[in-house]
């Protein structure tokens, strides 16, 4: 007699011992998972987003404003080649206004330029860039409203009140699992010459991709300086950013 056929006979002198310890485990494996699971749902879009990306913000909330110079004097830094800058819209589809889904103001050239991992069909892109009030929905968004390529869609302004029009000129996909594939983009341009005086020349956030291999640091931290003079404002990592949204609230950074 060894070990092996003692153990396999003790575990069979009490069956309801051994059936409750092998149930225990199974629970106790059971809740493992399904916690890892849902704290994996949470954060698998912060961790596969772009670690090669700076952006600036309102130090209170992304939703607050900035003046627009802000961009435009990052892009006068040497090195610096691309800022995408965007705007908050918070519109709604009247049809179903409890259906939630990111609308955002931007350049469209530079959102192409920046996020290159937004892809869209160069005819749309084209048409995208022509048309003043042409958007650029996700997939999953098109394909949730039965939005096609060339519909004429109707918003509810909330942040910016109104009845807003715009075009679908284009659906995109993404080669990134962190993009969310249900937002509408649109031009800023339109936006801004549609706001009272008081509301223009404003963006709410901006990126910049890393300039080489290893500077992301260097460029946080130069980041901050430039605009640690205008006390609203805060520079942080695109995975800063994305983890407040995922927290319910924003990363701030000193």
């Amino acid at each position: 007699m060894n070990l092996a056929t003692i153990a396999v006979r003790n575990i069979g002198r009490n069956k309801l011992r051994t059936s409750l310890t092998v149930l225990g485990v199974m629970v106790t494996i059971l809740a493992f998972v399904l916690l890892r699971t849902v704290i994996w749902s949470w954060t698998a879009q912060v961790e596969a987003s772009a670690s090669d990306r700076v952006g600036t913000r309102h130090k209170i909330s992304f939703i607050m404003t900035l003046p627009k110079r802000y961009a435009e004097e990052i892009k006068q830094v040497p090195g610096v080649t691309k800022v995408a800058y965007f705007n908050w819209f918070g519109a709604k589809d009247p049809k179903d206004e409890n259906d939630f889904f990111a609308t955002i103001a931007t350049d469209p050239h530079d959102l192409f330029e920046v996020y290159d991992e937004l892809k869209v069909p160069a005819e749309q892109k084209q048409s995208f860039f022509e048309n003043r009030r042409g958007a650029v929905v996700g997939d999953s968004l098109a394909k949730k409203k039965g939005w096609k390529v060339g519909d004429k869609v109707t918003l509810k302004g909330t942040i910016f009140p109104g009845d807003w029009e715009f075009y679908v000129s284009g659906i995109y996909t993404a080669t990134r699992s962190s993009v969310d594939r249900s937002t509408l983009y649109f031009h800023w341009d339109y936006l801004n010459d549609a706001v009272e005086a008081r509301r223009k020349d404003q963006i709410g956030w901006d990126h910049q991709p890393d300039r080489q291999p290893g500077a992301l640091g260097r460029d946080l931290q130069g980041h901050r300086r430039r605009v640690r003079r205008a006390r609203s404002a805060n520079a942080e990592h695109e995975r800063a950013r994305l983890a407040g949204l995922v927290l319910g609230h924003d990363c701030r950074r000193s």
